[in-house]
C-alpha cells in the first residue's frame, strides 16, 4: 500500500468515527492541502488534518492555524496509533487555534 492509500484509508476511518459521534463529514479528495477532513454538526465546525503516528504534527497545526473559518471553528490533527501487541488502536486528536 502506497503512504498515498495509507492517508485515504485513515481519513476514510477519521470520517467514520465522525459520523458516529452525529457530524456531517465532508472529505477534501486529492487536495495537498491543509484540511482533509471538514466536520460539522449543529453546535461546532471541525477543521481536520488526518496523520499517521510518527509523523510530525507541527507543520500541520501551523497550516490549520492559517485557514479561515468562522468564529470559534475548531481546527484538530487527528493522529493513528495502530495496534500493538494488547494496546489497541487509537486516534489521539490534538487542538490547534481557534479564531
Amino acid at each position: 500500500m502506497t503512504p498515498y492509500q495509507r492517508g485515504v484509508r485513515l481519513e476514510y476511518l477519521a470520517r467514520d468515527v465522525l459520523r458516529q459521534r452525529g457530524y456531517s463529514v465532508v472529505r477534501s479528495a486529492g487536495s495537498h492541502g491543509a484540511i482533509d477532513l471538514v466536520a460539522l454538526n449543529e453546535r461546532e465546525l471541525l477543521l481536520i488534518q488526518v496523520k499517521q503516528s510518527g509523523q510530525p504534527i507541527g507543520a500541520a497545526l501551523n497550516k490549520l492555524s492559517e485557514v479561515p473559518g468562522p468564529r470559534g471553528t475548531r481546527r484538530q490533527v487527528w493522529v493513528y496509533h495502530r495496534a500493538r501487541g494488547r494496546i489497541p488502536a487509537c486516534w489521539q486528536i490534538v487542538d490547534g487555534h481557534r479564531r
